[in-house]
């Protein structure tokens, strides 16, 4: 998937029925999926006369493992406590990988949601997710990304979660493609026998902040200061890990 294209077909999407103030300019998306290829050994500079030497993973993996190294956390105070507590340390076990994708991808998102076996955390990375509006609370509008393939078709669902006066907005768009990249054609989201089970829109009242936890790598961002998002921990030794 390329980060940067999936972004720019979303905002065309998104630009036939509403002018929105995107929060992540076109710099921002480059660099992440810099970030990315870099992190998977893929980055630009890689061919056949130039091996990857690693850096970008072994960086984000030793600063995932310092810092959940002697990391211990616990929820208490009534039976609740318990309850939630029990899920909680299944995420504490998760932790040390899901980390390392976020130090790599400068930062990663932490959607709960309550499943037929109880409280599930979904991770989500940062190549498959889009902050579209930002506000004094943070981020007010996500769209996040799931695809998959099925023979030469390229399914992909944005989950885009909208907050505006305490009303929270949930909403399913499925498309199909047969090219990396691009969106293709929007299709009913109960057409697809993965989603089947999802509305295409939900709303609901009284919400305060949209009901996912942002990780964000607290470094600034010297390449786009004014990105409400994290970057990544190698982020500022770009040109010396492709000199090496």
């Amino acid at each position: 998937m390329k980060y940067t294209k999936m972004y720019q077909a979303l905002q065309k999407v998104l630009d036939r029925d509403e002018q929105i103030d995107y929060a992540m300019s076109s710099k921002t998306a480059g660099l992440i999926e810099l970030w990315d290829l870099m992190y998977k050994g893929r980055a630009p500079w890689v061919g056949c006369n130039i091996d990857d030497a690693g850096i970008p993973a072994a960086v984000a993996g030793e600063v995932a493992r310092l810092t959940t190294l002697e990391m211990e956390s616990r929820v208490e105070g009534s039976e609740r406590a318990e309850f939630i507590d029990a899920y909680y340390q299944k995420v504490l076990g998760d932790l040390r990988v899901q980390t390392e994708y976020a130090f790599a991808k400068g930062g990663m998102v932490f959607k709960p949601y309550v499943s037929g076996h109880g409280i599930v955390v979904e991770y989500i990375q940062a190549d498959s997710c889009f902050p579209l509006e930002y506000g004094s609370n943070g981020v007010t509008r996500w769209a996040f990304l799931e695809q998959f393939r099925r023979g030469s078709d390229i399914y992909s669902r944005f989950e885009i979660h909208t907050l505006r006066d305490d009303m929270l907005s949930i909403q399913n768009r499925v498309f199909v493609s047969r090219t990396e990249g691009m969106l293709g054609t929007e299709i009913p989201v109960g057409s697809v026998e993965k989603w089947a089970g999802l509305m295409k829109e939900v709303r609901f009242t009284g919400v305060k902040k949209i009901p996912v936890g942002y990780f964000r790598v607290p470094l600034g961002n010297n390449e786009d200061s004014n990105s409400p998002l994290g970057v990544s921990v190698y982020a500022r030794a770009v040109k010396r890990i492709r000199e090496a």
